[in-house]
C-alpha cells in the first residue's frame, strides 16, 4: 500500500515544510518514480521521528539513530 503525500501529512499531523525537511535529511523517502507518494510504513517511521523530535533530538541526530538500526 502507498500513501499520497497529503494523506501522510494528515495522518502524522505535520506540515508540508516538516515533511520536506524530513525528506531532505534522509529520514523519509517517497517511492521511486511515484512523485509525491510514500510507502505505508512511512506513517510508523514518521511517528518515531515526531517522538524523537519532541524529545529534543535534531533531525541530523535522528538520522544517525535511524542509520544505526
Amino acid at each position: 500500500m502507498e500513501l499520497a503525500g497529503e494523506e501522510l501529512l494528515r495522518r502524522l499531523r505535520i506540515t508540508r515544510a516538516e515533511l520536506q525537511s524530513w525528506v531532505e535529511h534522509g529520514l523519509l523517502a517517497p517511492l521511486p518514480g511515484a512523485g509525491d507518494r510514500f510507502p505505508a510504513e512511512a506513517v510508523e517511521e514518521g511517528e518515531l521521528i515526531r517522538k524523537f523530535s519532541a524529545l529534543g533530538y535534531a533531525l541530523a541526530e535522528i538520522h544517525r539513530i535511524k542509520r544505526s538500526e
